[in-house]
């Protein structure tokens, strides 16, 4: 009898680490169950929209304090040499082009889908026309209609280039889902109908 109870205490000790295992696992007993791969697959696109917003804003203030920056100032940022590299090989135009690029490429990969590409797009437009007239009001700045168009057209690239990837992904996504068509299948049982028909006598 002494024999069979230790039997029974040696074979109850494995039971209850298992029992223990899946309470850990099953998040019972007061434990935090940790998180699994398709949790925290939202936990990080939040965070890199979060990130993406931040930068979004980032240049459009940036956008601004350059267009309505001194002309003196604006002088005294050029002599740094990567800035001063950069203007004397990047004409304005093409440089506002770059800038405003980005700043429409991260605002439609943001707000695109809720504001609408439509909007995104015509509201820089009007936030670069408003800020080449406010240069009137800068001293030793002034407006240029060709700055304007390099900034309305980088912003329109930057828009298409995120819809145009958006649109690629979407197509590519359904092409995945599509169930595959029966054809196959009906040919193969088709043949092996036929075949089994010619064995028969």
């Amino acid at each position: 009898m002494a024999g069979a109870g230790s039997h029974e205490h040696k074979f109850a000790l494995p039971l209850d680490l298992g029992r223990q295992r899946s309470a850990i696992r099953a998040g019972t007993n007061g434990l935090v169950r940790p998180a699994t791969v398709d949790e925290l697959q939202p936990m990080r696109s939040s965070g890199l929209m979060t990130s993406l917003r931040i930068l979004t804003w980032c240049c459009i203030i940036l956008l601004a304090a350059l267009s309505l920056l001194p002309a003196r100032a604006f002088a005294a940022l050029s002599l740094l040499p990567t800035i001063k590299m950069v203007r004397g090989i990047v004409p304005a135009p093409l440089g506002h082009f770059v800038a405003y690029t980005v700043a429409g490429a991260l605002s439609m990969a943001v707000y695109g889908r809720r504001r609408g590409g439509v909007l995104i797009i015509g509201g820089f437009w009007v936030y670069a026309a408003v800020l080449e007239y406010l240069q009137h009001f800068s001293p030793g700045r002034y407006p240029s209609i060709m700055s304007f168009v390099g900034s309305a057209l980088g912003a329109l690239f930057g828009g298409l280039v995120i819809a145009l990837l958006w649109h690629h992904r979407s197509s590519r996504c359904g092409n995945e889902r599509r169930p595959r068509s029966p054809r196959g299948n009906g040919r193969q049982h088709q043949s092996r109908s036929s075949g089994k028909r010619q064995k028969s006598p």
